[in-house]
């Protein structure tokens, strides 16, 4: 039987399909259009679906015939603008997929989570594991509400025998990210639009690693458990320097104080930018590292280096025309 990957479309998402046909597995995937304006996508040899995860009998008839299910549907966006879709697809979106699973009684059901729904580090940067204490209930963004109350309704899944499986990645990089999802801070870097660098940090991972680490979870995890798979514990600076490497290019290499980050994000996100908000003010002066032992240990996940991904990045990025050959750098 296949497996179905819902959002599979999506930068995650269309990973998994890519990896899972590449292990020769037969795969299903959901396209809210029917089929992917990604040409290379669309011509994978997966059985597409048009389903919407906010219209429950379309994700019912995805999963007929499919005994695993990948979920990695959702909207990421931190800003101020579509607050209540952004709650809707996130946690309606995750609960009518949860429901879907229980009523066509799927064998296991991975999902991805979000470590904003889980918890992060507190101001000694140390960083904390699948326990960690949730502690971002004053961070008013629907994007963090709904990925912790869709976290909070999972044990009533659980109980009613659901297999569910939860994987939560860190922040992605690498090649095929067409909604910007994940690359703001790269992109924005590379195209100038950053005068510096912030305090903090973030777990970086390539989103292929990202996609592995779902369809190990799915082979190899614990029924209720959750992983995080989140690469490498980085700071800004790092992610900078590391950039300058890759393009050979001069890239700021003066920190900017906290205030000026929450000056910066505000007036973007009052002229509408895609990369910079208020949301993304109040995650930029926080350090989110994660310790993924756990998944290191139960099904060997493992890294590419981020030298590597970021470079594959900047050639997607130039190839798609968001960067021009100036800001690849040498990688042109």
């Amino acid at each position: 039987m296949p497996s179905l990957v819902i959002g599979g479309t999506g930068f995650i998402g269309s990973w998994i399909t890519r990896e899972l046909l590449a292990k020769g597995e037969t795969v299903c995937a959901t396209c809210r259009r029917g089929l992917p304006r990604d040409t290379e996508l669309a011509a994978l040899p997966v059985k597409w679906v048009a389903a919407d995860v906010l219209d429950p009998p379309s994700i019912r008839y995805a999963m007929e015939n499919c005994e695993y299910v990948y979920d990695a549907s959702g909207a990421i966006s931190m800003g101020s603008q579509q607050k209540n879709s952004v709650y809707e697809t996130n946690y309606t979106g995750a609960m009518n997929v949860l429901n879907a699973a229980k009523e066509m009684r799927v064998k296991r059901l991975t999902r991805i989570g979000s470590i904003f729904g889980l918890g992060s580090t507190k101001k000694d940067q140390i960083p904390v594991n699948e326990s960690a204490e949730f502690n971002l209930k004053h961070f008013r963004i629907p994007y963090f509400r709904a990925k912790r109350d869709i976290e909070l309704a999972i044990p009533q899944f659980l109980d009613e025998g659901v297999n569910i499986v939860s994987v939560f990645p860190g922040f992605c990089s690498g090649p095929n990210d067409a909604h910007i999802s994940s690359s703001q801070f790269i992109l924005a870097a590379l195209q100038n639009k950053i005068p510096g660098y912030f305090k903090g940090g973030i777990c970086q991972i390539d989103v292929r690693d990202a996609a592995e680490g779902m369809i190990q979870a799915m082979y190899h995890g614990k029924t209720g458990e959750k992983y995080l798979v989140t690469g490498y514990n980085i700071t800004y600076k790092e992610i900078m320097q590391t950039l300058a490497k890759v393009t050979g290019r001069r890239l700021p290499q003066t920190q900017l104080p906290l205030s000026m980050v929450e000056l910066f994000c505000r007036s973007l996100d009052f002229v509408g930018s895609p990369y910079f908000n208020t949301g993304m003010a109040l995650i930029l002066q926080r350090t989110w590292w994660y310790d993924d032992t756990k998944a290191k240990l139960e099904f060997g996940a493992v890294y590419r280096s981020l030298e590597g991904s970021y470079t594959d990045a900047v050639r997607w990025f130039l190839h798609n025309k968001y960067l021009t050959p100036a800001q690849a750098g040498k990688i042109v």
